[in-house]
């Protein structure tokens, strides 16, 4: 078993705390993502489990096992970098070999599992060219080969598809969750993009100021984020939030407590002619100020009347005239609620 537990760790850099009180339990086979803003406390965090820095208080265990006094090399994980770290003398298959030599592992034991794993992330053409002669989604493969041949437990990934153009990362998220089923390690994977965090993870850590924000399954996390960081951080465009009486008719709705009310971009209807809102939802005036359009989407930005500012996206649609006035309908059953700490109020409810 893998199952990670990480229980009140703090870390401190001379007199900055940068992670204070931290609990958190990464489950064994599962690909949890940890993702959050740039210095967020997401890579410390993993660099801690793998053994690469040391806490400066609470404990680490790996498969049940305290972690305190054992190195990184003994942990049993294997470490995907960004920069791939690849030796550059050596050929692909040298590359992938080298951390089974240094263990003593018998020479033509060494050249099977190379072969396995070759085939397995489709390196076998490329074992004897050398790094230089590889395009950048090929040499993060040889990265993942690398960490795999040792048959790990483990595989910590530090935002590795970083250096690849859009469509590279595209390819390789989808090799890497395949990957995951395939074998069925336990993934720890830091980002910041939560496109990423979203397609892949099977349990997304979201983090802040060196603090677990949420901790949740995609789709929950989408569906119920328990602030109004969560929900501004995850989808795109994320959660539109504004004050309760921004939403005419709205406060009608609101739990008690309620300061703040949220709106997903895609579940805004946009209302033709005389039509009326379905009794179920709130009609608002808006203006159209900003358009990205994206061919089968549509990403407005409009301006409400008390001059909150909203997305709607809309899909496969003639363009509307940017300036003009429209009626907006937001059904009442996809308003999320948020209290003056811009924390979920537990009894709003989220349609199905």
């Amino acid at each position: 078993m893998s199952r990670i537990e990480l229980t009140d760790i703090s870390k401190r850099y001379g007199d900055r705390d940068v992670i204070t009180g931290l609990d958190l339990t990464i489950e064994s086979g599962s690909f949890t993502v940890l993702v959050g803003p740039s210095g967020c406390g997401k890579s410390t965090t993993l660099r801690m489990i793998a053994g690469l820095e040391a806490q400066s208080g609470g404990s680490i265990t790996i498969g049940g096992e305290p972690m305190a006094d054992v190195p990184a090399g003994r942990r049993g994980v294997a470490m995907v970098f960004q920069n791939y770290a690849l030796y550059p003398t050596m050929t692909v298959g040298e590359n992938i070999e080298f951390g089974l030599r240094n263990i003593g592992v018998p020479k033509q034991d060494r050249r099977d599992r190379v072969a396995e794993i070759a085939e397995t992330v489709g390196l076998t053409d490329h074992l004897r060219k050398r790094p230089s002669a590889l395009s950048g989604g090929e040499r993060q493969r040889v990265a993942l080969a690398r960490a795999m041949v040792k048959n790990p437990a483990v595989f910590l990934m530090d935002e590795p598809l970083s250096n690849l153009d859009a469509r590279l990362r595209q390819k390789m998220r989808v090799e890497l969750i395949e990957l995951h089923e395939r074998i069925g390690a336990t993934f720890v994977y830091v980002t910041h993009d939560q496109v990423e965090a979203m397609s892949m993870g099977t349990d997304i850590v979201l983090m802040r100021d060196g603090a677990i924000m949420q901790q949740d399954a995609p789709e929950q996390l989408y569906r119920a984020p328990r602030n109004v960081f969560a929900g501004r951080f995850i989808g795109t465009p994320p959660l539109n939030v504004v004050p309760v009486s921004a939403v005419t008719g709205a406060s009608a709705y609101a739990p008690t407590g309620a300061a703040w009310v949220g709106f997903r971009p895609e579940r805004i209807g946009l209302l033709d002619g005389e039509s009326s809102a379905p009794a179920d939802a709130i009609e608002l005036p808006a203006s159209f100020i900003a358009l990205e359009n994206l061919g089968a989407e549509q990403i407005y930005r409009a301006e409400l009347r008390d001059g909150s500012r909203v997305a709607l996206k809309r899909f496969d649609e003639p363009v509307r005239e940017l300036g003009s006035t429209v009626r907006v309908a937001i059904p009442i059953g996809e308003l999320q609620w948020f209290d003056e700490r811009e924390q979920r109020i537990a009894h709003a409810e989220v349609s199905g």
